[in-house]
């Protein structure tokens, strides 16, 4: 299953399964089906497929924002759709193998599937074009036969071992490459030293040629030397090999390398390593130079000026259009031809060189790229419709510059997913408050907060069934990571929001507050007035969501908190000082959330039964630290964020 979709997301030329699929699959984009299984982390076993079943409605988002929630760029639904669609064909197709069989039933079922699903050699191409093809698909089925001559043992094989020994025939069967009539073929191969033994080359490039690499390092063992294996071999006949006798396999495995190239041979050494620390030659430099004397020894430059200079290697007709690029501009010289007619990012390089040499002028006067763009007519006009949020003032207050870019230019980071990475903070703040936020919700369903103290809801297990919940879901829509790492994270994670609630809850119990609203999007106003020149003051709309907003019933009034999961042991200067946070720009949630709140929170508060309380009490932050204490508040302070606003309208970046 995996060769057939690595056949579709990769076609070669040679077999491609895509047309195959082309009655389930209208217009199929196999880049994209690659891009959505990156993004997913998906790596084996159907279940890791299913992530896709959660965006074959509205698509995979490309990102995710601070929430967890998608965002950026889209692959389209229907591309999910195809890409499970295919990925169903493939497993039904599969799981039909039976689990016990003989070697010519499974041969046989292989092959069946492998006419079904990949393409046959097309021999309507011409013979340059077809040769190569027909080479593979005669090489496949000869080693299909060769497995097929196993049945003469008699017994019957198990699916998992017919897989292991049909992967590894394929995996040491060699196809030459290039034409059929070249007596070695063509084409470049990258092997280990191992891999290499006993093959000839035109030309070989030996890489790695320091002490400790090649010959690698190699100890005696601690425990039992080579003398007394010596002896144990020698006297008593068992066979227990020296390690020092591996020296004499590098230098024999060194010699075969060497003599395997039949016209050129190039040895590479490092100098120093990546830290500039010098490193030693091999030792089988030496023993080359004097046998060969007349060999030449090239050194390679640092720069990468010299090497387009001195090094035989990076002459321009051995270059890339991209390395070409580099070497022209390097030398001062701009290939407009080049850039537009060859070079992937040519026009983008054009333009950046424009603006560098506006930069450059060195005028006493700010030019176009100096970071007041002005007045943004269009730009502002759909803010004023949509709403500024907290999190968008706080990175205009942070870097008016990375706003502009994201908002304005609408920029993107470059999206590449393609490692396994693990969860890191932002993940485990997205999945605390998801937790916290289910557990709250349904202790507040089942009547917790009613009596706490008479209450037959048990809290803790209500938090690991709402983590249960969370976690699955999250692990249904976004790479986990290895499996072990992921299952320790959720152990700590829940022991550490298990102390999380305990605290809490004994908290709202004291103080008589209610947990009500989870995860409310609000909208309001604030008045803003403008800077001297631009008019009097207008209500400008803000739009934000509170992660939770508490309600105490004996007092009428409620009061705001804004999670914050960090994994430092301290709270920083800002988070003890919200007020200070606020006039400095970097902590917008609660005065805007403050301002906000006063039209929508009350009557929502009485939507829920909680009574129509008009006055917010506080805001809050809470600080959820991993590896430290938790809980901030202060006072809060709308200068500031209007300040911003001013700022926008005019245009600083």
């Amino acid at each position: 299953m995996l060769a057939v979709y690595s056949s579709l997301v990769h076609p070669s030329g040679s077999f491609d399964a895509t047309s195959r699929f082309h009655q389930e699959v209208s217009a199929p984009r196999p880049d994209l089906w690659d891009l959505a299984s990156r993004r997913l982390g998906i790596a084996k076993g159907i279940e890791e497929w299913r992530r896709l079943t959660a965006f074959v409605g509205e698509g995979l988002p490309l990102r995710d924002d601070e929430e967890g929630e998608g965002t950026g760029p889209r692959i389209p639904a229907e591309q999910v759709r195809a890409a499970w669609n295919v990925v169903t064909i493939l497993t039904q197709a599969v799981g039909a193998l039976p689990e016990q069989s003989s070697w010519s039933d499974y041969v046989a079922r292989a092959q069946a599937l492998f006419d079904r699903f990949l393409d046959p050699p097309s021999h309507d191409a011409t013979p340059a074009v077809s040769d190569q093809p027909d080479q593979l698909y005669e090489t496949f089925r000869d080693s299909l036969e060769e497995l097929k001559e196993l049945t003469g043992m008699g017994s019957e094989v198990s699916l998992p071992d017919f897989v292991a020994a049909f992967r590894r025939l394929m995996e040491e069967t060699v196809v030459p490459i290039g034409p059929s009539e070249a007596p070695h073929g063509a084409g470049v191969q990258v092997l280990d030293a191992m891999a290499a033994r006993g093959i000839s080359f035109r030309a070989l490039y030996i890489l790695g040629l320091n002490e400790k690499v090649f010959p690698r390092h190699i100890r005696e063992d601690a425990f039992l030397r080579d003398g007394p294996r010596r002896f144990l071999e020698a006297d008593l006949g068992f066979k227990i090999q020296e390690k020092l006798a591996g020296y004499d396999e590098e230098k024999l495995l060194f010699r075969l390398l060497c003599n395997a190239a039949r016209h050129h041979l190039m040895l590479l050494y490092q100098r120093t390593d990546d830290a500039g620390r010098m490193l030693v030659p091999s030792s089988y430099l030496g023993e080359i130079r004097s046998q060969a004397g007349s060999c030449a020894e090239l050194t390679v430059p640092r720069r990468l000026t010299r090497k387009f200079e001195e090094g035989i290697h990076y002459r321009i007709d051995r270059l890339t259009p991209v390395e070409a690029g580099i070497k022209f501009l390097l030398d001062r010289t701009v290939p407009h031809r080049l850039l537009n007619a060859m070079h992937p990012a040519g026009r983008l390089v054009l333009r950046g060189l424009q603006v560098l040499r506006a930069q450059e002028r060195g005028e006493s006067r700010l030019g176009a790229y100096d970071g007041i763009t002005g007045p943004l007519e269009p730009f502002w006009a759909g803010l004023k419709g949509r709403g500024v949020s907290p999190t968008a003032l706080q990175d205009y207050a942070t870097c008016p510059f990375r706003y502009f870019a994201k908002q304005a230019l609408r920029l993107n980071p470059l999206v590449i997913p393609d490692i396994e990475e693990q969860i890191g903070p932002i993940e485990l703040g997205v999945l605390a408050h998801g937790i916290l936020r289910l557990c709250l919700q349904r202790l507040r369903e089942q009547g917790y907060f009613a009596q706490p103290s008479r209450s037959t809801v048990e809290p803790s297990v209500v938090l690991e069934e709402a983590a249960r919940q969370v976690f699955d879901r999250f692990a249904g829509a976004h790479p986990v990571g290895f499996p072990l790492v992921w299952e320790l994270q959720r152990e700590n994670l829940v022991g550490f929001l298990r102390d999380v609630l305990r605290d809490d809850l004994a908290e709202l119990s004291a103080a008589g507050w209610e947990p009500v609203l989870f995860e409310e999007s609000m909208s309001g106003t604030v008045e803003v007035a403008w800077a001297a020149g631009e008019g009097g003051s207008e209500s400008f709309p803000v739009a934000g969501r509170l992660d939770r907003v508490d309600w105490s019933a004996s007092r009428n009034v409620y009061r705001i908190i804004d999670y914050k999961f960090k994994v430092s042991r301290e709270p920083e200067t800002l988070d003890k000082n919200l007020a200070l946070g606020a006039v400095r720009g970097l902590r917008f949630q609660p005065p805007l959330y403050l301002a906000i709140s006063r039209a929508g929170v009350p009557a929502r508060l009485e939507q829920e039964g909680a009574g129509a309380a008009s006055t917010c009490a506080e805001v809050w932050f809470y600080y959820l630290a991993l590896l430290g204490a938790r809980g901030s508040r202060g006072g809060i302070n709308l200068r500031g964020s209007l300040v911003l606003l001013s700022g926008f309208q005019m245009g600083a970046s």
